[in-house]
């Protein structure tokens, strides 16, 4: 028994190392709000913390039509044409065209909610620094390091993010008239690990930046409509109770929401860790043996 086990690790090495990088990723994406919450509502007090959490709620909405679901469409491409560099260089130009170009649309779109929302506009840098969290969304090809199955790179750029935001608000955030620095100090993060994770594509992974083609636009946009709607859906249902919170009961109560919310998540993370890990295998072999091997690894650990 011991020895098939072994044998099962040995042939499955990349899958147990994946599910590694991503495990240590989300055991320190869970941690690190725990650090920063009591700090940032001790300083910021619950009503200017609550408006944070409803700033990022709102962006969160536009984060999703950036998307469009590329994410899991795109990995799965990726995963499919992983050998042909010509063509991974176009479904990673074509994604990031199409994200810059919904960005833009985006970026006008928020403004004018902004600005002539009175809620909005009484807090209007916050608001305007948490647009900053799309930074995300476009420049960090999550899928292309999903698809190539090399979450190393996801895991520690992901990581770095983290604690950049963790040093830095201890160091900067001092007093409540500095709440708007809270999701600036997210974007500078997102804003470097994005940008890093384009020069690892672009100059280490040797993937050059194309013009897109009309069909390959087509295509991908045909594909990912079905995942955008049904992460349009979720993320209203999910996100619209923090801003009838905040609304019809108080501010302050998001924070209580807000702490429920990322403890029940708890629960989906395993979840969530073995789809991003099987996504392209099982995108490529369309093996669902797959599945009971890391079932199997998952017994022996």
């Amino acid at each position: 028994m011991i020895y098939r086990f072994r044998k099962i690790i040995n042939n499955n090495n990349k899958i147990l190392k994946n599910l590694s990088y991503l495990s240590i990723l989300e055991i320190t994406v869970l941690i690190s709000p725990l650090i920063t919450y009591p700090y940032l509502v001790r300083v910021l007090g619950s009503e200017l913390y609550g408006f944070v959490i409803i700033a990022q709620v709102v962006v969160s909405y536009f984060s999703i039509f950036i998307n469009f679901g590329f994410r899991s469409v795109s990995a799965k491409h990726i995963a499919i044409h992983r050998d042909d560099i010509n063509k991974l260089s176009s479904i990673v130009s074509t994604v990031l065209w199409i994200r810059f170009f919904i960005w833009i649309i985006s970026l006008c779109v928020y403004l004018i909610i902004i600005y002539n929302i009175t809620i909005c506009a009484e807090h209007y840098w916050l608001f305007l620094f948490s647009f900053g969290f799309t930074l995300n969304e476009l420049i960090f090809p999550q899928f292309y390091f999903q698809g190539v199955e090399k979450m190393k790179f996801i895991s520690i750029i992901n990581i770095t993010i983290k604690l950049i935001f963790i040093v830095m608000t201890f160091l900067l955030i001092t007093q409540p008239t500095d709440y708007v620095f809270v999701p600036l100090l997210s974007t500078i993060g997102f804003l470097i690990g994005g940008s890093y994770s384009l020069y690892l594509i672009f100059y280490k992974e040797k993937l050059s930046f194309v013009l897109p083609q009309k069909s390959d636009v087509k295509e991908l946009i045909t594909d990912a409509l079905p995942l955008f709607m049904t992460d349009v859906i979720c993320t209203i249902k999910d996100k619209m109770n923090y801003i009838l919170i905040g609304r019809f009961v108080g501010v302050d109560q998001v924070l209580v929401y807000d702490l429920g919310a990322k403890l029940t998540a708890l629960l989906t993370k395993p979840t969530t860790i073995l789809s991003m890990v099987l996504f392209p295998i099982m995108s490529r072999n369309r093996d669902i043996k797959v599945l009971s091997v890391v079932l199997c690894l998952l017994v022996v650990f």
